[in-house]
């Protein structure tokens, strides 16, 4: 999640700056959607002596609360084997049962886009999901099995809303305290 272009915003452009003034040596790009009513849009900032970005579309515009991009990579001087897919995602907030509802369709939505990649396709999924535990139907229906089941990473089942027992994966809300993963 990044905010847009204009004064006060372009978090984007603002971090690639950065990375290219620590690594001279290195050419740092980005990628991004157009920013969405709430004023947010994701994106991708990536190092191009690394990676190609091969392609990049908006996922699912007019049916997701918030624009989400599909980035394919390849690494560079790699084959069509080693090509993956790296999702940039802003899952719909909020504490209510209408929002996590809402979660849950927009990552069965996602899901089926990556599934339609094909059986084995390497797929990664970032950004905020706004999901408070693994109960959640957003959780289930991205690490479901079938065609491209996701791996939580972390391998940290529960729920973890300002659970003590998380706090090491606690990543999110940083204008108060670390609350969530």
């Amino acid at each position: 999640e990044t905010d847009g272009p204009g004064p006060g915003g372009d978090s984007i452009d603002q971090i690639k700056s950065v990375l290219n003034s620590l690594y001279p040596t290195t050419t740092y790009a980005d990628a991004y959607t157009p920013v969405e009513g709430g004023g947010d849009a994701t994106g991708f900032v990536y190092d191009t002596s690394s990676v190609t970005l091969l392609n990049s579309v908006q996922i699912g515009s007019g049916t997701l609360t918030h624009n989400i991009l599909r980035g394919e990579f390849q690494p560079v001087g790699g084959s069509n084997s080693d090509i993956f897919y790296v999702y940039s995602i802003h899952l719909k907030s909020g504490d209510d049962g209408a929002s996590a509802t809402q979660r849950g369709t927009e990552a069965a939505y996602l899901r089926a886009d990556a599934d339609s990649l094909g059986d084995g396709t390497q797929v990664l999924f970032v950004g905020d999901f706004n999901m408070k535990g693994s109960e959640e139907a957003a959780y289930q229906n991205l690490t479901a099995s079938g065609t491209n089941q996701l791996q939580d990473v972390a391998d940290a089942p529960g729920h973890w809303n300002a659970n003590p027992a998380f706090i090491t994966l606690h990543s999110q809300d940083p204008q108060s305290n670390m609350d969530d993963r």
